[in-house]
């Protein structure tokens, strides 16, 4: 008979638990020749914005846009006997550009964007006085026209706007010329800098160009007409024009990247304004490539361009940006700038 020992078999069990124990602990350990660490991330920062931007605004001369009216040619008749040493050139209708000098153009006036945004220059020719048995014509060459009438107008030598009028009723509507330039700033002038742990966008240093347009009035009278006025209400009058310039600034140029959705916040607001079209150049952008919150009195909209909008300008922008021109129901006009 074997007899039974609890005790030395408890002890063996328990050593058996301690050693199966231990091998467990064994392969939790790294294996050989491994080793680990820890390693944390850091955020580079946001894409800084280019400066505020800088125009240079025109300095106009008093009298800049005083103009002569001579459709019966008394002063070449005359050898300039009026105007002694004086040089004409046009047709009817002369500024004084230089001493002594006359043509049918006036002096140019000039706006330069010191910037990386691109303005919008809006320059208005409206009448200030009324004439007299004159009235406006938009083509300068009155062509099968004998009226007594005159072309005044605003060119910047690619776009002209000319003063025009409307009678119905016996009322008379007289409209301004308008011009609507899209001045592009120059993003090449600026680079990229670090200093004092921080990113920004600053000026190039050395000579930089900038760029500027430059708008002239251009006048002419019908010589075809009959040109003889009386006293009274048969007198001819010329009037008297007030040219303004204004100034707007749109949004800031926008970063792209190549088929990445992109926010936009535009600057123009008014009560009941809608987005009628996007251009770059002449081409309309589809609509189907951007969405715009509502625009209000006091709140400008967020156009939103989606990735075909990205996809199709990015390949196109240059080092200077690529200028887009939103156009308002109102027909007003903003422009913005995509750069990469």
């Amino acid at each position: 008979m074997v007899k039974f020992n609890s005790k030395r078999l408890l002890a063996v069990l328990l050593a058996s638990t301690m050693v199966f124990g231990a091998s467990v602990t064994a392969f939790a350990e790294p294996a050989p020749g491994q080793v680990s660490s820890d390693g944390t991330g850091t955020y580079e920062g946001n894409m800084p914005s280019y400066p505020a931007p800088s125009i240079t605004m025109p300095t106009i001369t008093a009298g800049t846009f005083d103009y002569i009216g001579d459709p019966n040619g008394l002063i070449q008749r005359t050898e300039s006997a009026h105007y002694a040493n004086a040089t004409w050139s046009g047709n009817g209708i002369y500024f004084l550009t230089d001493t002594n000098t006359y043509t049918d153009t006036s002096k140019a006036i000039e706006v330069t964007n010191n910037s990386a945004y691109a303005v919008d220059v809006t320059v208005v020719m409206a009448q200030k006085t009324a004439g007299k048995n004159v009235a406006y014509s938009a083509d300068s060459t009155f062509a099968d026209s004998t009226s007594e009438e005159i072309y005044l107008a605003l060119t910047d030598g690619t776009n002209t706007s000319a003063m025009t009028q409307k009678t119905e009723a016996s009322s008379t509507t007289y409209t301004p010329a308008t011009l609507s330039i899209a001045l592009a700033g120059k993003p090449s002038n600026y680079e990229f800098k670090y200093a004092d742990n921080t990113y920004s966008i600053t000026a190039k240093t050395g000579e930089l160009t900038w760029n500027k347009s430059s708008v002239v009035a251009k006048g002419a009278a019908n010589l075809n007409a009959n040109w003889a006025g009386g006293t009274g209400d048969a007198a001819i009058a010329f009037p008297a024009v007030t040219v303004t310039y204004k100034i707007g600034i749109g949004a800031k140029p926008i970063f792209i990247k190549d088929g990445v959705a992109k926010d936009v916040t535009l600057a123009t607001k008014g009560a009941d304004l809608t987005i009628k079209d996007i251009k770059f150049g002449a081409t309309e952008v589809p609509k189907t490539m951007y969405e715009a919150t509502a625009i209000a009195a006091d709140k400008a909209a967020t156009l939103t361009l989606k990735e075909a909008f990205t996809s199709f300008a990015y390949g196109k922008v240059p080092a200077d940006g690529l200028v887009f021109t939103v156009t308002y129901s109102n027909d007003s006009v903003e422009s913005f700038t995509l750069v990469k």
